[in-house]
């Protein structure tokens, strides 16, 4: 059974984002004994909100079934047609370049820097977040052309999720009305905790981070043409087996749509 999720940073990426991407795999493979297996980079990707159903039921929201014991039908049309004419699209989001300070925004309680890259369970995760950022090349009074560490957080992606419970979409991270989750987070690849001791994976996500926090920071422009509804059947959506349409496509009726689940 095919599921369907709404991502983007899949398939071709830029020249610095690729390096910045393979130079973190590089070094956690570099740790002596640890089992890594990389993500290849086309499909390592940012899930923006998932859409899975109930198995079994007609498009009845995964999450809210399994968080707040709800079986209600999503209206996944409805929300790709609100969020293409939403305030929030096209955004931008910052990846690399928070310094190990504070900023106007945390995420789960954390600064950004500490949370820029993390091994969580098995998995190896960058995360960026949503910046307002004037249009690259742009004469501003920042001479540098480059984010600074106050006022130019938004908190974009969290009320792109929050919006979607309107179409009884649960963000598996909104589990209640409290929960706030901004992340624009990405794995790299997958890892072996056992053979990773606690004070090697410790030392491991300082050095990446403090990598990040000194690399000039990448700024990713997300458009509709490049905000994909993706049928899966791995959740690592590897490229021979994951089917993909930008939001942009006239085929993403509700009716195509409910197909995916099933192809």
């Amino acid at each position: 059974m095919r599921q369907v999720t709404l991502i983007s940073l899949y398939g071709e990426k830029s020249l610095e984002l690729v390096n910045l991407i393979r130079h973190c795999q590089k070094m956690i493979a570099g740790i002596t004994g640890i089992e890594f297996i990389p993500y290849e980079l086309p499909q390592i990707h940012a899930t923006i909100l998932g859409l899975e159903q109930v198995i079994g039921t007609p498009m009845h929201n995964s999450n809210l079934a399994k968080y707040q014991s709800l079986s209600k039908k999503m209206d996944v049309c409805g929300f790709i047609n609100w969020l293409q004419r939403s305030e929030y699209v096209p955004f931008q989001i910052q990846i690399g370049g928070f310094d190990n300070c504070g900023y106007d925004f945390t995420s789960r309680g954390q600064r950004p820097y500490e949370r820029s890259f993390s091994l969580q369970g098995d998995k190896a995760v960058i995360m960026g977040w949503p910046i307002r950022h004037p249009p690259l090349g742009e004469t501003s009074s920042n001479k540098s052309n480059l984010p600074q560490p106050t006022s130019y957080y938004p908190n974009t992606l969290d009320q792109i999720r929050k919006a979607a419970q309107s179409f009884n979409i649960l963000h598996a991270y909104h589990r209640t009305s409290a929960d706030v989750d901004n992340d624009f987070y990405f794995r790299i690849g997958l890892f072996n905790p056992d053979t990773l001791d606690n004070s090697s994976k410790e030392s491991l996500e300082k050095d990446i981070r403090d990598f990040l926090s000194t690399t000039t920071p990448i700024i990713v422009k997300l458009t509709p043409a490049n905000l994909y509804v993706a049928s899966y059947d791995d959740e690592k959506l590897p490229v021979n087996s994951t089917k993909l349409w930008s939001l942009q496509d006239q085929l993403l009726t509700q009716e195509f749509i409910s197909s995916l689940y099933k192809s």
